[in-house]
């Protein structure tokens, strides 16, 4: 559905992508593809908003703060396919500390094309509902799970550990007016952002645009509300192959065990002309 620092559960309200297929070992084929697919030659000139050099980083954790909230969830952005159209992130979610057993672990791939979920790669982890309030809670726990599956889902959706362009920060004072995002090319983008609405009946909602050159792309309309959010606020950007971003918003929202902290992700591919 629909990433310097910046911040945003991984919940995006779910669309239909496309079926993953199988792609070759990220150490393999497929790292080999996203070097040659990005090195430009020699005295060659860098495409329009492209990241011309493969960056293979680590997998990057948004440090989390809690301050004011009752908890807060992590978010890791662990990297892109070879040509950029998908990415991968997770989020753990460590519960209000109603219960002994808590804690749900969750891993997404991202269509940065449609800013979509695929199908079929949302993976989830979590302890048995029958025991929120044992004593002992059953190992592994949940964020081990999934540390223990995560390169083989990598693998599986063709995603390389690391791939992409060194993050951006978004910074704002008054969540109204933001730095704009630099590409590598030197191109500025300028972002537009406005957030609403009742996050606890219909919920609230954000309208996020990206401008330059006279060109707009418009990331969020803000006609999507989602329950429980009291407010929005971009705080980081990667970068991927074939000029393709993902966006991270923070969202603040409210439950029963007071108030929370999660992100959510936009994908897109940047238009020619940045």
């Amino acid at each position: 559905m629909m990433r310097p620092v910046l911040a945003l559960t991984v919940l995006l309200a779910i669309a239909c992508g496309t079926d993953e297929e199988l792609l070759p070992d990220p150490e393999g084929l497929a790292h080999d593809q996203a070097i040659a697919a990005n090195e430009p030659s020699e005295g060659a000139a860098a495409p329009t908003g492209e990241q011309t050099t493969v960056t293979f980083l680590k997998p990057y954790t948004i440090p989390t703060s809690s301050e004011g909230m009752t908890y807060a969830d992590s978010f890791t952005f662990y990297g892109w396919n070879a040509d950029g159209s998908r990415y991968a992130f997770s989020s753990f979610y460590p519960g209000p500390g109603a219960a002994q057993c808590e804690g749900k672990a969750q891993f997404f791939v991202v269509d940065a094309d449609t800013d979509s979920y695929v199908k079929g790669a949302h993976t989830e982890w979590s302890y048995p509902s029958a025991e929120p309030d044992s004593e002992s809670c059953p190992t592994p726990a949940p964020q081990d799970r999934m540390t223990a599956a995560v390169e083989g889902l990598l693998a599986q959706h063709g995603i390389i550990l690391g791939l992409g362009a060194e993050p951006q920060q978004l910074d704002s004072e008054d969540n109204v007016s933001f730095a704009p995002i630099v590409l590598a090319n030197g191109t500025k983008v300028d972002i537009g952002f406005e957030t609403g609405g009742d996050g606890w009946d219909d919920g609230a909602w954000f309208g996020l645009s990206l401008e330059a050159n006279g060109i707009t792309v418009d990331v969020e309309t803000g006609k999507r509300k989602r329950g429980g959010i009291l407010g929005y606020s971009p705080k980081m950007v990667f970068f991927g192959p074939g000029n393709h971003m993902a966006i991270v918003t923070e969202r603040s929202g409210i439950d029963f065990e007071g108030q929370n902290l999660s992100r959510m992700t936009n994908g897109l591919k940047m238009p020619e002309g940045w």
